[in-house]
Parts: structure tokens; sequence; C-alpha cells
């Protein structure tokens, strides 16, 4: 079996800058999916060619280099073969057990050769590759914590940075009652003593990181003991150190990024951004896991006056704040003050089980003064999808952090998709997508409701993570949407598994009774709770389309989809669905068994039948004898009908982006400019 692992560690900071990585990343995605479709189908010249163009990517890349010699050798080029073999370990593939237990390479195992490079393997294996740099943590120097090629490597496995500091030995200073005189951030009339007595941790080794070029930077001054990340001019050089964080640290790391895209057809916050990907959902959930939790406001996303709640899933990565530049700035104080109040032993538990980003998020739940008993925690009150700083009660977060131990911490509850519903793409919706799926996450699982039935089911797993205390059990709760369209059914008596299935909520509504915000979102919050404390939520979420009117018969049967009514007045993001202006009419036959659909279009009358096939010829009793397949390809929509050549940054820069066609959702970076000082 060929490896197929996309680089060895280390290899991402060797042979060129590694801010440059990012920059091929995809690229090198793509190539691994070709290699592994080339391989399934035993293409050995294109598991070959996808081979040679990764080295082209990556020249001293050693898994490339290693899986040719695995192609050469099952094309019985054995020279090549053993040349391939031979230069992948002198560029750090050395697992001599992996090279003498592949079967893709059988034909050289007799080989003389062959057993020389396996002993050569084994007695370089856990040598560094010479003249290749070591990653070495940076020090912490006058409150600064350098990201350098020197500290910084790229996982080209996941997609991310990782940078490394070196870290305090403690969490106190030799002197709490300097600490205390010094602490001059929210809630000092109860840090204050806590600090002078050593029984709150403070702010040591705490890094804080700002992603905006200072355009909302904390300052760090009230936070005795905190240092702030700072990027080299190799870092800044390629925007590092702009956007959404990309990086995993290894270290507590609050930060912020004050910044988003304001025009263009995608316009949109950064958490909208990474929240309708799912690579980058799966990066925050890293950094959610690592200790590290950054704030980002909604900008437009989150509006009552305007289109209501944008974001596709409610989640526990980051922290979204309410309003545009500035609005993270009460967040990013409160939680540097909770990382101060924490009890040293308490901070040292949770920072060394990846427990700090979670305890934060419950934390920040809990105080809310929309909270006032743990039924109230349990509720939608609790789990916005968006913070207002008017709910934030800073004396009773640090409070609470104080008083928490080691016996006190909740397990975290993750999430496992069991079985799902499917749609049809063609049949059910036409959007370019693939799936319902938007992604599956531990903590967050969303889905977007295409299929055409008026449920949808879907069967999770919910599992309590370490060794959790007697008494603490999983509880299901619906956060959002009307819980009468909403069934809960458990599947096990402690209700590990459950099947959940949400009934068609026919457009948008109230996230709660009485409110002007607007969403098209249901919401189920799963927790762990021992009936009085509870734990950060994990979330199931289900996105109804903005773009379409659905009308259901009495039995639950699709009668129609309405795109074109809805096409000039409700937003939808286009992330997620496409700009469409036609209405179909479903049609059944006596015993009410579908037979397709008539579609109403610019004028134009057209019939399809159940598997999305216009009909094109029918015979003399309207039988369809001749169909043809429609592929339906995305487009800008109707009023973006061109891509823009510019997109405004909220902040001090402005970035060109250059795109390749109407379908390129992304574009590339041309250029980067500031426009103020």
């Amino acid at each position: 079996m060929l490896l197929l692992l996309a680089t060895l560690p280390g290899l991402a900071s060797a042979a060129t800058n590694v801010f440059e990585y990012p920059l091929v990343f995809r690229k090198h995605q793509q190539l691994t999916i070709d290699f592994q479709r080339a391989m399934r189908e035993k293409n050995l010249p294109d598991m070959e060619r996808a081979c040679r163009t990764g080295l082209a990517l990556l020249p001293e890349d050693a898994v490339w280099r290693y899986n040719l010699a695995c192609a050469l050798t099952l094309q019985n080029r054995l020279d090549d073969a053993l040349a391939a073999l031979q230069q992948s370990i002198h560029d750090g593939f050395r697992n001599d057990l992996q090279i003498g237990a592949d079967h893709d390479l059988a034909r050289l195992h007799p080989l003389p050769a062959f057993s020389n490079l396996l002993a050569q393997a084994r007695a370089l294996r856990g040598i560094p590759v010479a003249g290749r740099p070591r990653i070495t943590p940076a020090p912490v120097v006058n409150g600064l914590a350098t990201v350098s090629t020197a500290n910084t490597h790229w996982d080209m496995d996941r997609g991310h940075f990782q940078s490394f500091f070196a870290l305090p030995t403690n969490t106190l200073p030799a002197t709490t009652a300097s600490l205390a005189a010094q602490w001059h951030g929210p809630a000092a009339a109860h840090l204050r003593p806590w600090l002078t007595l050593g029984t709150a941790a403070g702010n040591a080794g705490d890094f804080y990181d700002n992603r905006d070029d200072g355009h909302s930077r904390l300052d760090l001054t009230p936070f005795s003991g905190a240092s702030a990340i700072v990027y080299s001019e190799e870092a800044r050089l390629y925007h590092a150190h702009y956007g959404l964080n990309t990086f995993i640290y290894n270290g507590i790391v609050v930060g912020n990024s004050s910044v988003a895209i304001t025009a263009g057809p995608y316009w949109r916050s950064v958490p909208r951004s990474a929240l309708t990907e799912g690579a980058a959902v799966a990066l925050l959930t890293e950094q959610y896991l690592s200790n590290q939790l950054y704030c980002y406001p909604s900008h437009r996303d989150h509006d009552a006056q305007g289109l209501g709640d944008l974001y596709p899933v409610n989640q526990p990565y980051v922290v979204i704040t309410q309003g545009s530049s500035g609005t993270d700035q009460p967040f990013l104080q409160a939680l540097f003050a909770t990382l101060a109040a924490f009890r040293p032993e308490t901070k040292r538990f949770l920072a060394a089980r990846g427990q700090i980003a979670p305890t934060l998020q419950m934390l920040l739940r809990s105080s809310s003064k929309l909270v006032a008993t743990p039924d109230d925690y349990l509720s939608g009150k609790a789990h916005p999808t968006v913070f207002d700083a008017a709910n934030l009660d800073v004396d009773r977060l640090v409070t609470l952090a104080h008083a928490l131990t080691t016996n006190d911490i909740p397990p975290l509850v993750s999430l496992r998709t069991l079985a799902d519903q499917r749609a049809v793409a063609g049949v059910d919706f036409f959007d370019g997508a693939n799936a319902e799926a938007l992604y599956d996450s531990p903590c967050a699982i969303s889905r977007v409701l295409r299929n055409t039935a008026q449920r949808h089911a879907i069967t999770l797993s919910a599992q309590l993570t370490g060794v959790p205390a007697p008494g603490w059990h999983l509880r299901w709760v619906v956060l959002r949407g009307d819980p009468r369209k909403v069934v809960l059914r458990p599947l096990r008596p402690d209700q590990s598994q459950m099947e959940v299935t949400v009934t068609h909520h026919g457009g948008r509504f109230p996230v709660r009774t009485g409110e002007p915000l607007q969403t098209s979102r249901v919401d189920i919050g799963v927790f762990a709770t021992d009936g009085q404390r509870a734990s950060a939520p994990s979330f199931l979420s289900f996105v109804h389309l903005n773009n379409e009117i659905r009308t259901y018969a009495d039995d639950g049967r699709i009668l129609v989809m309405d795109y074109a009514s809805a096409a000039t007045n409700r937003y939808v993001d286009p992330m997620l669905s496409l700009a469409k202006r036609w209405r179909d009419e479903y049609q059944y036959d006596a015993d009410q068994k579908p037979t397709g659909w008539i579609r109403h279009t610019s004028g134009q009358i057209e019939r399809f039948n159940t598997r999305g096939e216009r009909i094109e010829q029918t015979d003399s009793q309207g039988r369809p004898t001749v169909t043809r397949t429609v592929n339906y390809l995305p487009r800008l929509s109707a009023e973006n009908t061109t891509p823009p050549d510019w997109i405004q940054v909220e902040g001090d820069y402005r970035i060109n982006y250059r795109y390749a066609s109407a379908q390129d959702r992304t574009g590339t970076v041309a250029s980067r400019e500031r426009v103020s000082p």
C-alpha cells in the first residue's frame, strides 16, 4: 500500500520560505486527490505523473519521492525506483518498517541494493536531515514573541502553520503583591486581592495575537505578564499576520482580527468566511482544542435591521462579537481577566488538557446577564450565534473562573454522524454542491436543507471525552427553531445516540419570540451536565435556504419549489446556494408516486423526470421517449454578473483580487495596498 501522508514533519520549513507554502497548498491537495484516484484505478502512468508534479511543486518532499518509487516499482522500472527510494531516504523518509512491509515495493525486496537502502533508512531513523534547519522555539523578549521562519512549520496535511515559543516554567512571578499592584484590567476589585494571596494565576505565560495590523489592538499594559505575538517581515510579506488565524501555537493564546470583506458578491465577516468552508472549520477545531480562542466581529452578518443571522452554524470555536471594528475589545479584556482569575493549579490543569478555550466559552456563556439559572444556560439565551457586549458581566465571569477547581471541569462533548438523509444533486437541488453536509466536526455539525423532503433525519453519537466524574450525563436541547418541528428520539438510555428529525420551517423566523433578529437556522445544543453545572456546548445546525419558497401537501409531498418569487428580495449566501429564477411544480400519478416536475422559467415550460433528466420527446400517450441530462454550473447571481476587481477590507487595507472566471469564488490576491495611515 502506498503512503498517502502529505509531507514529513519539518519539511515545510526547509528549502523555501515557510510562509510561501499556503500558495502551493491547494495545488498539493489537488495532486493528492489525483494520486489517490489513480491508485484506486490502478492507473500507474497517472500515479507517476502526480508524483512528479508533486515533486516539481515541492522538490524536497520525501513522501512524494517515496510514492514515486512505489509507482516506478509497479511499472517494473526497478533502477529508477531504487534511485527514487534512495533520494526519499536522503530527504527524510526513514521508516524502515514501512519500507520493508510495503507490498508496492515487493519487486525490489530480493535486490541487494534494496537491503542496503533498508539498512541505511534504519541507521538514519530519527536523525535530522543534514542541512535542513530545525524548528527552534522563540524566546519571549521584552514581552514580544516573534513568529519567524526559525520557529514556524507549515503542516501540509492539515493546511496551517505551527509556531513555537519558549514557555515560562511557572505561571506566577516571584512577588504576587507586585503583580496585584500592576493589575489595571477589568474586575480589579476582585483580581487584586486574589493576586495578592496568590490564589489567581495572573497573565504570565498568556499570549495575545492581533491580526488586523493594529486596527483593533488590545492594550496589554493592564495585563501584566502577558506577551504579544508579533510577525517577522518575512511573515508579513506573505500576509501570514492578517485575517483569520491560520496558526497553531504551543501556548495559551487569545487573539482577534477586526476586519471584514465589505464589497463584491462574497462580502462577509471573517467568521462567516471560515464557517462556510470545511477546511477552515477543521483548523478552528484544532485551535479550540489547543488553548486558542479568537474574537471576530460579525460586521453585517448578524443585523436585526439588515439581513438577519447569516451564519450557517452555531459553534464554540470562536467568539463572534456584535457589530464592526472594535466590538471585540470588551471581550478580549474579559478573556484576559478570566485567564488571570483562574487558580494556578486549575489553569495548569486546563492548559495541559487543551481545555482552556472550551472552559472560557463555558464561563462566558454562564456569566451572561441573560443567564440567571442553570435552566437558562440550557436554553438559547446562553448560546447566541453572536455575543453582544451589553450582556457581558465581567465581575461575574471572573468570579466563576476563580471558583473553578480541577474537580469542577466538565467533560467535553464530541459529536459524530452515524446516519444521514441524502439529497441528490440535479433532483433535490441545483447548486453545484455535492451534499447537504456542510461539514462535520467534533463540536459543530452543519446541514444545509437541500432535500425536497419535508423532514430531514440524522442520527448522531455523542461522547463525553476524558474520564468524567460520576453524575455527568448528556443533555440535548433545542436552542433555536420551533420545538414542535424538531423531534429528538434517544436510541440509547444514556442519550449517547440520538435521532434528530427536523421538519422544514418554511422560511425565516425570529431567533427568539418577540425579537426582531431573523434567522433561517435551527440549532440543537448537546451538553454534559451534572444537574447544576454544564459543559461548553456542541452544536447540530440545520440551515434553511432563503432563496426558495416551498409548498407541501398535507401528507408531506413536495408540491412546489419556487425560486423565482424569492429571487428578488431574499438574500442567500452565494457560498451555499446559487441564483435560480424558476418555479418547479411536482407531478404525481394516481397512486401519488412521483413522476417528475414541470419547470416554469423565462416564459418557457420544461418537463423533467424523477431522475432530473429533461424530457425532449414523448410518445402519443405522453410517455418520455428522449431525455437529456442537465448539468448545473455555478454562476454569480444576476445582480453580480461580473466578478469584482477589488474587495475592500474593513480597516486600513484594500485587497485587489483577480478572478479566473465567474465560477471562481475565491480569486487570487493580485495586490494589497494601504489606504489610510
